[in-house]
């Protein structure tokens, strides 16, 4: 099954990232815990085959059988086999990681359903990965200079282990793509966490002050063409031809610049 072995969700987004700026505490979450429980016959062979498919990808290397068993018994406990035979979906698609669920598949499930299955998945340590995971990911684009650092990693983990992202995990593993609404809500997340003004500092000269840093952020992690643009790329899309969101932005956080620092930008370099 595609989607739930993917956890490794977005590499492109350091294109956008970078173009668009110019050339928390961490989360007290419960520990992992595996249950001893007896699963009902055919409901242990459907776990079996979801675990199978999760191993089996490349991309979850990282993930260890328990784990794997963890994030398949949450999602046969709470989308059920009885809707998995329903939607036509059968063990060997659990099984094959090349494999994504039927196209509608989550948008048929309940709204109560998806937010049990994305609070199992938050208990068996969702967050957790994904968050190493894309920092992993960022940090093997060979074009960027740009790392998701140990705070916005923590950040990122925050994120994803709130109760109100939970029906997002839901769908972002049960999808074969993530819907509009799910990939806004996915970049306004990862926004909150980036910092932007480290991006900045790192291609100017002076020393940014708290000020400064400040108002950089919050202009980058409010502005909505960057959102759009990124929502975009979580979905495989192209921003609009005519879009011109790196421009905007850049200008923007410009004017976060005291008049001295303005001055020092516009000296060229010797």
């Amino acid at each position: 099954m595609k989607r739930i072995a993917s956890l490794i969700l977005i590499s492109s987004l350091v294109a956008i990232l970078v173009a668009a700026c110019g050339s928390s505490s961490h989360f007290n979450t419960a520990p992992t815990t595996t249950t001893s429980t007896t699963e009902p016959a055919e409901n242990e062979a459907w776990i079996a085959a979801a675990a199978q498919g999760v191993l089996s990808s490349a991309q979850a290397k990282s993930i260890t059988p328990e784990k794997a068993r963890c994030f398949a018994k949450a999602l046969i406990d709470s989308v059920t086999v009885a809707r998995m035979k329903a939607a036509g979906v059968t063990q060997a698609d659990l099984s094959d990681p090349k494999r994504d669920l039927p196209a509608g598949f989550s948008t048929s499930l309940p709204t109560s359903v998806k937010t049990d299955f994305g609070a199992a998945l938050q208990r068996c340590g969702f967050a957790q990965v994904i968050g190493p995971a894309l920092a992993a990911s960022i940090a093997a684009d060979q074009s960027s200079t740009f790392k998701l650092d140990a705070r916005a990693q923590a950040c990122v983990v925050d994120g994803f282990s709130a109760p109100a992202h939970r029906v997002l995990i839901a769908d972002l593993l049960l999808a074969p793509s993530p819907s509009d609404s799910d990939a806004s809500d996915f970049a306004g997340l990862l926004l909150g966490c980036i910092d932007f003004s480290q991006l900045v500092q790192s291609n100017v000269s002076f020393k940014l002050s708290a000020q400064e840093s400040a108002c950089i952020n919050n202009k980058a992690r409010t502005d909505q063409a960057l959102r759009q643009a990124m929502a975009a790329s979580i979905v495989g899309k192209s921003p609009p031809a005519n879009s011109n969101a790196s421009q905007l932005l850049g200008a923007s956080l410009i004017s976060c610049l005291t008049p001295e620092h303005l001055v020092q930008l516009g000296q060229k370099s010797p």
